[in-house]
């Protein structure tokens, strides 16, 4: 039995082994076979399959015989099992196999072996008819056969259906380390491929794919030391490409594609680490003249801004140790701008270097780094390097501000503003002087003349120059320009002192003829100002005479009564405005004037007492009545409206008046004005004349242009000419003093013919002969020297007549008011003595009425005499007028019967009288103060006398030069007669020397005269004329011009003019008593004596001051 169940046991694990290790195989042939596997999974599978098959083998062979050898049940546990299938005798068999496992111990218990044998035999015997082999379960035997047989099928199967992919499977699996992989439809390359890049590098990968294209693949890389990255699907294009691009590598990596079973090669891209800038500073030390501080730039800030010619230290540290390190600079201009320009090699010292340079230009610079290993550095940062460059300065010309017309003589202001931004070096006025005939504009600045300015520093990078530039030592003439500029240097030490100049500026010396005919220009539309003032001023009066007339008949105020009185008022103050106007125009025109010296100073006193007259037109007085009126107008009472209204009736007349004196006086001193005019540009005439003789010496331009200015010149005299003859003309219709001798004057003018002369020098300058040009402009330099003094002459007489004349009648005027004064002052005693009531009243009423009529009479030739003088002054009229209102006052009180009143107003009208006769008296002393004033041409003339003289001389000793050594006996007697007329002129330079020198003239052109006068005359006497003698001749009759000229130009001198007086801060005295007392009137007695009156005025003031005497 035991037999039967160990082969029934055999047989079926056997069966289940293989049916399992036909399952194993076929899996791990089907696998394959789907998968095709690599030689790992193939191992595996072979593993799976070896491991499956020896499972196989000892679980269906091994096990089975090791479960019934080594460990075999016990018989009784065997037969147990097998017992259970036979019901009749199982518990039997059970028995007996209990009780034979105790038959050797059977005695012991007391159990008899036999009978326990007995039983076994019984059992055995029961058993003999059952077959063992029939005893063994088989239904599991016939279960694995099934899975065997099913297995056995399936595989049969599948090798009919599939027999060579799996027996492929099965040589594959078999042979797992040989290479059965099948034939892609595409083939992967990968490029770059291995690669060695630098930290921060981009990688582009391109996977180009042969074959089946995919629609898609992935690329991947894997980093030392980590796990994949994130795979990338890229989708390829229409050849076939793949590409991505990875940035910024830091790190070693392999790379590579795949797509499905396709994959690429592996790839390795190693990062190298480049030496790079790890730290950099920068300091920059910029020139010293720039006064600026050391800066230090922050960490790692490279680019550069400073000025040209800064120091800049570079220190920096690389992240590795240097074999070499250099500083590249570029410039961002040009044509190559990729090549260095200039390298620099730095100082290493392990992984530091530094360097220094200097910033010259703008451009940029890179700093070039190699390593031990010999790796340089790329992508260099390019630093910046903005080069300052010192700039120039700038410099504007404040004063002048624009182009300026000057005189001669004058100092103007400079004033220049400067800036730089480090400072400067030096200041410089640049100047050139041209004549009318040059081109100035083509002078070059190297040509103009230098003079060194002092400036001085308002702040930081500002300057200032502040000065007077002195024309005086040009000697301009006029049409002169002078051209000038103010240039400024820096202090740029690096590329040397930088210069800017200013505008230039044109100061021109006009000549007279053009300044005088803006004067009359001026002075014309003046003249038609005031003439229309003054017709208004007329037609205002009128109006105001009527509103005056109207109130007295009629003394309501109604609204449109106020209206026209305002309106009145208002015409009043526009016509005062524009007075103040034409007043400041005046006044800037005499400054003007007086800068130039265009006249003498008693017609510029003149003309500042008519600017002074038309300022006092407008009257304070005036105002207070226009407020006053306007005052009234606003009250009730009648009284005070009426005495306003004849208050600004009154100012309104002596307004007119002063306007109407203003306008006379004006129109007056045209002729005085244009005697001067002449004067002055016959004066500047004859300087340029001289000016062209001295060229015609020195040959300084050639004879076209010569000949140019002499052209010049005629025309200028032409002009002359004729408004000389206008003048004569002129004054002989008005009737003015001196009008015969202008017309001699013109006469001679005419006569001489000097333009057409000029004519004639201008043709001999054409032909080259200069010596008769150059003797022939003398002449008419000499003639025109003569016709200005005698126009000087002509005014200071025209000047004295006229002041003489004016005293006369100022005197006169005063007498007349004395005579009165004494008899208002007995009508005023007697009408204190008489009754109210006596007939005698009418006596004086009449007597009253014969005085104001004299003193009408007074008054209206003293506004004759204003339309003349400006002695006759707006306060003296306003006095005459305060006289008649008091005269008129006694009149009418007189009549009335009223004597208190009529004589209140009789004293009143005394003092009037009284203080009018003061101001009389005072305008008198001023007139004789006039006419007393020392003729001061007196030298002037007697040196016009010499020159001419000298003139005379020096034709007739040219005329005996001409062969001298054959002289007859009447020539020799002429030329002893010339000595002698010589000597006598040095006897008379002497005396002339000798009172300019007493009268503080400058006597400089006489210095040495004297004796220059004396060796000419020892030379006629000798009979030795020399070239030497010749020359010396025309030296003397030269100085004797200046001598002349410079006198007259004195006689226009603004140092000359006379100015009133200031107001001195100081104690003042005690208050004078309010009647002269008797040491007083005898002062004032003897003072009026000494002025030398004639026998009956004196016998007449005498008799004043007596009655003064007595009325204290």
């Amino acid at each position: 039995m035991r037999r039967a169940v160990l082969l029934n046991t055999l047989k079926s694990h056997a069966l289940l082994a293989v049916a399992a290790f036909i399952a194993v195989t076929l899996l791990v042939l089907v696998l394959e076979s789907l998968g095709h596997f690599g030689g790992g999974a193939r191992t595996a599978l072979l593993s799976v399959w070896a491991a499956s098959a020896i499972a196989a083998l000892g679980l269906g062979v091994v096990w089975p015989i090791l479960k019934f050898t080594l460990f075999a049940p016990t018989d009784q546990k065997l037969a147990g099992q097998y017992a259970e299938r036979i019901p009749g005798i199982r518990d039997r068999v059970l028995n007996a196999l209990q009780l034979l496992d105790k038959v050797d111990n059977a005695e012991r218990d007391g159990v008899s072996p036999e009978l326990i044998l007995a039983a076994g035999r019984g059992v055995a015997e029961e058993l003999v008819p059952i077959a063992p082999a029939a005893l063994p379960d088989r239904a599991r035997l016939k279960q694995h056969a099934r899975y065997a047989l099913f297995s056995s099928v399936a595989a049969v199967a599948l090798l009919v259906v599939f027999g060579r992919p799996l027996m492929s499977a099965a040589e594959r699996v078999m042979n797992p380390s040989q290479d059965y992989s099948p034939s892609p439809e595409f083939v992967l390359h990968v490029a770059p491929g291995d690669v060695e890049l630098v930290r921060g590098d981009s990688l582009q990968v391109i996977v180009t794919a042969t074959g089946t294209l995919p629609k898609e693949l992935t690329i991947t890389r894997k980093e030392k030391g980590r796990t994949a990255d994130a795979p990338l699907t890229v989708e390829g294009n229409e050849n076939g490409q793949y590409t991505v691009t990875w940035t910024g590598l830091a790190t070693s990596f392999e790379y590579w594609a795949y797509s499905g079973a396709v994959t690429s090669a592996k790839y390795t891209a190693t990062i190298q680490e480049l030496p790079a800038v790890r730290y950099l500073s920068l300091t920059l030390t910029p020139p010293a003249y720039t006064e600026l501080q050391p800066l230090t730039l922050e960490e790692n800030v490279g680019d550069i801004s400073a000025v040209v010619g800064t120091q800049a230290k570079l220190v920096i540290s690389a992240t590795k140790t240097l074999q070499s390190a250099a500083i590249e600079f570029f410039d961002i201009t040009g044509e190559n701008l990729t090549t260095p320009r200039e390298t620099l090699a730095l100082t290493l010292e392990g992984s530091k270097a530094t360097g220094q340079f200097t910033v010259t230009k703008s451009g940029t610079y890179q700093i070039k780094l190699r390593d031990g290993e010999g790796r340089e550095n790329r992508d260099e940062i390019s630093y910046r390097i903005n080069a300052r460059p010192d700039e120039a300065p700038v410099i504007s010309l404040v004063e002048p501000a624009n182009d300026l017309e000057i005189a001669a003589d004058i100092k103007i202001p400079l004033v220049a503003d400067a800036a730089d931004d480090y400072g400067f070096s030096k200041m410089t006025l640049r100047y050139y002087r041209t004549s009318p005939w040059d081109q100035p504009w083509d002078v070059p600045d190297d040509s103009y003349e230098r003079m060194a300015l002092d400036y001085r520093l308002t702040e930081p990078g500002r300057c200032v120059v502040e000065t007077v530039f002195d024309l005086t030592p040009l000697q301009l003439l006029p049409e002169d320009q002078v051209l000038m500029f103010v240039e400024v240097w820096d202090n740029d030490r690096i590329s040397g002192p930088k210069r800017a100049k200013s505008d230039v500026r044109v100061l021109r010396f006009p000549s007279m003829a053009e300044i005088f005919e803006q004067q009359e220009q001026v002075e014309e539309k003046r003249t038609i100002t005031l003439e229309e003032l003054l017709e208004e001023s007329q037609d205002l009066r009128e109006e105001v005479e009527k509103a005056v007339e109207e109130y007295k008949s009629n003394p309501e105020m109604s609204y449109e009564r106020k209206q026209e009185i305002a309106q009145l008022m208002e015409k009043q103050e526009q016509m005062s405005q524009v007075l103040e106007q034409v007043s400041q125009a005046i006044e800037k025109q005499q400054i003007a004037n007086e800068m130039r010296s265009l006249y003498s100073p008693e017609v510029m006193e003149k003309m500042q007492q008519i600017q002074e007259l038309v300022e006092e037109v407008i009257t304070p007085e005036m105002r207070e009545a226009m407020r006053k009126l306007s005052e009234a107008m606003q009250q009730p009472s009648p009284e005070e409206m009426r005495k306003a209204l004849e208050n600004f009736q009154k100012m309104q007349e002596q307004f007119n008046l002063a306007l109407d004196q203003t306008l006379n006086m004006l129109k007056q001193m045209q002729a005085e004005k244009k005697l001067d005019e002449l004067s002055r540009r016959l004066d500047e005439l004859s300087k340029q004349q001289e000016q062209l003789n001295n060229e015609l010496d020195q040959d300084k331009k050639n004879a076209d242009q010569n000949a140019q200015q002499q052209d010049k010149l005629s025309q200028e005299m032409k002009k002359i000419e004729q408004e000389m003859k206008e003048l004569a003309e002129q004054m002989k219709k008005d009737q003015l003093q001196g009008e015969q001798k202008m017309e001699e004057l013109n006469k001679e003018m005419q006569q001489e013919q000097l333009s057409q002369q000029m004519q004639q020098n201008e043709q001999q300058m054409k032909m080259g002969q200069k010596q008769s040009a150059k003797k022939q402009g003398k002449q008419m330099q000499r003639k025109m020297q003569e016709m200005a003094q005698q126009m000087q002459d002509l005014r200071q007489q025209m000047q004295s007549n006229q002041d003489m004349e004016t005293m006369m009648e100022m005197e006169k005027a005063r007498d007349k008011m004395l005579d009165l004064s004494m008899r208002q002052e007995q009508l005023w005693q007697e009408s204190q003595e008489t009754d109210p009531n006596s007939p005698h009243m009418n006596e004086l009423a009449e007597e009253q009425e014969n005085l104001k009529q004299a003193m009408k009479r007074v008054q209206e030739d003293m506004q004759e005499l204003a339309k003349k003088s400006m002695a006759v002054t707006p306060k003296l009229m306003a006095a005459m007028e305060e006289t008649l209102n008091q005269m008129q006052k006694a009149c009418n009180a007189t009549q009335e019967r009223d004597s208190r009143t009529a004589s209140h107003y009789r004293k009143q009208a005394l003092a009037a009288l009284n203080e009018t006769l003061k101001q009389q008296n005072s305008a008198c002393k001023q007139c004789q103060s006039q006419c007393n004033k020392p003729n001061s041409n007196s030298n002037c003339n007697k040196a016009g006398g010499m020159c001419q003289k000298q003139g005379q001389i020096n034709q007739q000793t040219s005329s005996m030069m001409t062969n001298p050594g054959t002289m007859s006996q009447g020539q020799a007697a002429a030329m002893q007669r010339l000595a002698g007329e010589q000597e006598a002129l040095a006897k008379s330079a002497g005396e002339l020397a000798a009172e300019a020198s007493a009268s503080k003239q400058t006597v400089g052109r006489l210095d040495g005269m004297k004796e220059e006068m004396e060796k000419v005359a020892a030379d006629l006497r000798s009979g030795k004329i020399t070239p030497e003698t010749i020359e010396r001749q025309n030296k003397i009759e030269s100085k004797l011009l200046d001598f002349q000229r410079a006198n007259r130009e004195r006689e226009f001198s603004p140092q000359r003019k006379s100015s009133t007086g200031i107001d001195m801060v100081r104690a003042s005295p005690r208050e004078l008593p309010k009647k002269p007392g008797e040491d007083q009137l005898r002062e004032d007695l003897l003072r009026a004596l000494d002025a030398k009156y004639t026998p009956d005025y004196e016998d007449l003031i005498r008799k004043y001051f007596d009655a003064l005497s007595k009325w204290q």
